[in-house]
Parts: structure tokens; sequence; C-alpha cells
């Protein structure tokens, strides 16, 4: 995959997507699956901590949807029609939420470079730049990559990159949700 950066071809790590779900389908998940009172609070990007680091890791929102017939199989059928690499599985879905003050930090979700994953963007249709929430790349042997929060879009890439959830700035005041 490539992408024109100062005019430039540049490999990327990450494909993106946009408008994944039908206007109908993304109201019924932003508006009755993702409104269920499921959420918790206290969820890691990573459960290793780094020696060398001082700081408590950062925790956010999660809700579990792995048992939910609606993600695991009419949703994840969309995507997987979608990327580019034939006879994946999908393993697990979950919502992760961002409200201010909250963030993930760098992480793989996989150190096994036969795994993907994909983000779905699910937060409301009128997202701002002004609002953050920006996922961040950090490719071993690539520069950065950085993605802006698109709802009912979404970003695939190797699961063994490293990346980021940037949180939310004062300027939103709701959760910004990834699938």
């Amino acid at each position: 995959y490539t992408r024109r950066v100062y005019g430039e071809l540049v490999m990327t790590v990450v494909t993106e997507y946009k408008d994944i779900l039908p206007q109908e389908e993304w109201n019924t998940v932003r508006n009755t699956y993702l409104k269920r009172p499921q959420w918790k609070f206290g969820h890691l990007s990573t459960h290793k901590m780094s020696q060398a680091s001082v700081y408590p890791r950062p925790k956010y929102w999660k809700m579990k949807l792995h048992e939910d017939e609606f993600f695991m199989s009419y949703m994840s059928e969309i995507i997987l029609n979608l990327v580019p690499v034939n006879n994946l599985k999908v393993r697990n879905v979950y919502a992760g939420g961002n409200t201010f003050g909250t963030s993930g930090d760098i992480h793989t979700d996989s150190e096994d470079e036969n795994y993907y994953t994909f983000l779905y963007h699910a937060s409301p249709c009128d997202w701002r730049p002004m609002y953050g929430g920006k996922t961040s790349f950090y490719p071993v042997n690539a520069p950065p990559e950085y993605y802006e929060f698109t709802p009912n879009g979404g970003l695939f890439f190797h699961s063994n990159v490293p990346h980021l959830g940037e949180p939310v700035t004062r300027y939103f005041d709701g959760l910004r949700i990834c699938i």
C-alpha cells in the first residue's frame, strides 16, 4: 500500500476504509448496541509494563462484543469482504472507548505476523479534527503514520504493528469508540 507524502509515494502499513456500514446499520450500532449499560472502565491496551516506565498504564472503557451475532457474523462478514487478505477468521470483537483524559498506550494486538486488526470507528458522524482521537502507528522499519478518526470508517493492519489511540480533546464530550 502506498500514500503520497510531500509529493513522494511512501509504503504504508495501514489500509484505510470509509463508509463501511449503510447508514441504517451504523445508526443501529451507535444507538442500540453501544448504548447498552455494558461498558466497563479499567481496560489496558497492554498487560506488559516496561520496566523503564515510571507512569501507570492508561485505562479506558471497554465493552465485550464477541457474543453478539451482529458483530461476530454480520459486521465481520462485511469487513472480511473488504480487506485484501483471504481466509481470515475473526477471533475477538470488542469496543474500546475514550473520554477526555483517557487513552490507550503504544501497543501491539499480537506478536504474530499472521494476525490482523481491523479498527472500526463507531462514534458520531459530526466528528471534527479539533476533537483529536487520531490513531498513530509506529512501524519498526518505516516512518510513523497518523490517521484521523473517521466515523463509519476503519483501519486494517498487521496486528504486530505498534499503535496508539490518541486521546480526545476537551472539545469532545462523548465517547470516542473503536470496535
